[in-house]
């Protein structure tokens, strides 16, 4: 097909596309005489595909190259522009849409990259070489991570944007896996951080003069904020705590807690009897007022 051929199908082709976008409906005699036009297109891009795929044939590959033509006429639609370079545009398009089909293949299959057949002198075999693209694999998931590294190190409004609606999104989920987890891992969690405070103690330390060194008004500021929210309900959490703690000791051990308040008792035995006498005194005066009143 020389240059002009190829120029009046292109321009045939863009005048079917303004004649389908146009009309408020899908006009289904455009889209197939353009599919028509387009099909040597198809089968340019399939026959480039050494490497087949055993589920798909050629008329599932039309298939694909029908689909992908209609949704590039529906973004006609939205973008006229595009028909100005259709046939380049609608070429890429097909083109990604046969490449993913076969990265969605190899991804989980073998590939057949080699199938002989001899059949001569009586012999009747089949060679056939499969193997799994897993070097192929890797290096496409290792671009899609880079990818995302360096675009999410321009980008970390939009990053930060996007991990807040996650949050907020799946906030219940999270939290219920998180808790699981810190259940679950607990003493692991604890030994972790025991290790690490021991290990980084200076540079902990360090950090913490630093900071208060720095601005001292403002971490004084953000623990009277803190004491002020969390005070009353953290005291009253510590409280339940220490009584349940309590309860329990009394019940499991009462020998070990008669024990420690006897040794109390003998430490200050002093103070112990003269808080007695001050508060016996004082409820003393408290009755001897009320009398006279």
């Amino acid at each position: 097909m020389g240059k002009k051929e190829n120029d009046a199908l292109r321009e045939k082709e863009k005048t079917l596309a303004r004649k389908y976008i146009e009309s408020e409906l899908p006009d289904e005699e455009t889209l197939e005489e353009l599919n028509r036009l387009c099909r040597p297109m198809y089968l340019y891009l399939y026959n480039g595909y050494h490497l087949k795929i055993p589920q798909l044939g050629v008329d599932d590959y039309l298939a694909i190259g029908y689909v992908t033509l209609w949704k590039v006429l529906e973004r006609c639609r939205k973008n006229p522009d595009i028909i100005n370079n259709f046939s380049a545009y609608l070429f890429t398009s097909v083109s990604h849409s046969y490449a993913t089909e076969f990265r969605k293949y190899v991804f989980k299959n073998p590939v057949v990259i080699r199938d002989y057949e001899y059949r001569q002198a009586g012999y009747d075999y089949n060679l056939a070489n499969a193997v799994y693209l897993t070097k192929y694999i890797e290096r496409v998931i290792e671009h899609r991570r880079q990818w995302e590294r360096e675009y999410w190190s321009k980008h970390k409004d939009k990053k930060a944007e996007k991990d807040k609606r996650y949050y907020l999104k799946h906030r219940e989920e999270i939290s219920e896996k998180s808790k699981q987890y810190r259940e679950k891992n607990k003493d692991e969690i604890r030994e972790k951080k025991r290790k690490y405070a021991q290990e980084h103690k200076e540079k902990i330390n360090a950090y913490h003069r630093r900071k208060w060194h720095e601005d001292p008004e403002r971490f004084r500021k953000y623990h009277r904020e803190y004491l002020r929210k969390y005070r009353q309900e953290h005291l009253e959490h510590c409280r339940e705590r220490d009584r349940e703690w309590k309860r329990k000791e009394r019940l499991e051990h009462p020998e070990l807690v008669r024990e420690r308040k006897k040794r109390y008792y003998e430490k200050h035995k002093d103070e112990i009897n003269a808080r007695r006498r001050a508060r016996y005194k004082t409820e003393k005066e408290k009755e001897k007022r009320k009398e006279e009143t």
